[in-house]
């Protein structure tokens, strides 16, 4: 169980040391180098030719031939944090083996992180179609068409005599925390049943570990069969498994994409890779959620219909939104997650992941490297991106979070309030200082 007393002051360092890895790993694959390298507390290395067509990047994810110097406080900040980037074990297979004494991944006994007897607490998944049939009286949205929303029917058992009344106020009752693992948009209820109270809630989910799959503007996932699990903690790493699923679809677009535009064979192999990878990442936190559940969890097909490969202009923005950005932030809060599980298994995957995520990450810079190279007219489209979704969104950075927040930071499951704390730091400290490299320039601009 995690330490209830977390110093969040010492979260956001080890976030801080894990962007540096992180920006030295792409900045090095990148080949780019100058003196804002030594200045951010980054070692340097020559740039080494590639085979992208011309481009000064190095395709390799290997270390540099030569000797690295990294400034003292880096060089003091990591002396005590494992560094999960270069040396993390391959996650292939991992899960198959439990830990002694606990039972299979797929079986394994239902998780109960609370000390003291709660409410019992269930969240099923609806179809987004039966929600005016199943609950005529809630009116959710209109919500923007780009965003994706889950809805879930969110309950609480009621004692003997007890009444919704007693329990609930502003469309929440008493017990639902130890349930629902999720950023309510809207909510409707509350509706008394004879033994419950129940809500029901619009959610976006938690942007995945790993790039999504996006078909005009809105991100898919693949339903999930049957009920949704209780468990907060088996619910994220179900969330997660979607995401990595998804993520399978979305890098086979980009080999069609690479292949239709005469991209290097390197970053052809490297994109194929990443597929592979993301299909290991499902299966593990599936077995993860499957095993926090107590029972065997899945979830349907993914629908490709209409998701055809952009043109080039249209790519590269995606790349760095979905790549650049969002893999990045990705790779970034799974090596955070790393640092803080508790869990053996748990750890080893989370691992496993940040250092695939870390390589898919900087394929997304190198892509854009190349296009650029390949066509220099495309640089204001790249600058837009960063400019328009580079910046931190406005969110309340300050708040410590509940004493369950951290207890399921032990179990790799970050809260929104958390997820906002890292990627400020991310944004701060690796997106803005890769993306300069990048392009060649001091600062990224705000959109007018």
């Amino acid at each position: 169980m995690a330490d209830t007393d977390l110093d969040h002051d010492g979260v956001d360092a080890r976030a801080l040391v894990c962007a540096r890895r992180l920006r030295w790993s792409i900045i090095k694959q990148l080949g780019l180098v100058s003196p804002l390298l030594v200045a951010a507390g980054c070692s340097s290395s020559s740039p080494s030719e590639g085979d992208e067509g011309g481009v000064t990047t190095n395709p390799s994810s290997g270390e540099a031939d030569g000797s690295n110097t990294a400034d003292t406080a880096d060089t003091a900040d990591t002396a005590d944090t494992a560094d999960t980037l270069d040396s993390a074990e391959s996650s292939d297979g991992m899960t198959e083996d439990t830990d002694e004494g606990t039972s299979d991944a797929t079986t394994g006994v239902k998780l109960d992180i609370q000390t003291e007897p709660q409410p019992q607490c269930t969240q099923d998944w609806i179809d987004p179609e039966q929600v005016p049939e199943q609950f005529p009286s809630c009116e959710f949205g209109p919500f923007d068409p780009n965003l994706y929303v889950e809805y879930y029917e969110v309950c609480v058992e009621l004692d003997d005599g007890a009444s919704c009344d007693e329990i609930c106020s502003d469309s929440w009752c008493e017990g639902m925390e130890t349930c629902w693992w999720g950023d309510a948009i809207e909510s409707c209820g509350v509706f008394e049943h004879p033994d419950a109270c129940c809500i029901v809630v619009a959610a976006e989910p938690l942007p995945p570990i790993g790039r999504p799959f996006v078909v005009a503007g809105q991100a898919r996932l693949a339903q999930v069969d049957g009920a949704a699990p209780a468990s907060p903690v088996a619910a994220h790493w179900l969330e997660m498994a979607r995401g990595e699923h998804a993520s399978i679809a979305a890098f086979a677009r980009f080999v069609a994409l690479l292949q239709r535009q005469a991209a290097p064979p390197r970053l052809v192999a490297d994109a194929l890779a990443a597929a592979g990878d993301e299909a290991r990442h499902a299966r593990d936190a599936l077995q993860l959620a499957s095993r926090f559940a107590g029972r065997s969890l899945s979830f349907g097909g993914l629908s490709v219909t209409g998701a055809a490969s952009e043109d080039l202009p249209a790519a590269v923005r995606a790349t760095v939104i979905e790549g650049c950005i969002g893999e990045t932030l990705a790779a970034h809060e799974a090596a955070c997650l790393a640092e803080h599980a508790n869990d053996e298994q748990v750890a080893r995957v989370l691992r496993g992941i940040a250092s695939d995520e870390a390589r898919h990450a900087a394929l997304a810079w190198r892509f854009v490297a190349w296009a650029l190279a390949a066509e220099p007219e495309l640089r204001p489209v790249v600058e837009a991106a960063f400019a328009e979704h580079g910046q931190q969104p406005d969110q309340d950075r300050a708040d410590p979070g509940t004493r369950q927040d951290l207890e399921l930071l032990a179990w790799g499951c970050a809260s929104s309030r958390q997820r906002a704390r890292w990627r400020h730091v991310a944004r701060a400290e690796l997106i803005r200082a890769c993306a300069e490299q990048l392009l060649g320039v001091q600062e990224i601009a705000a959109p007018v």
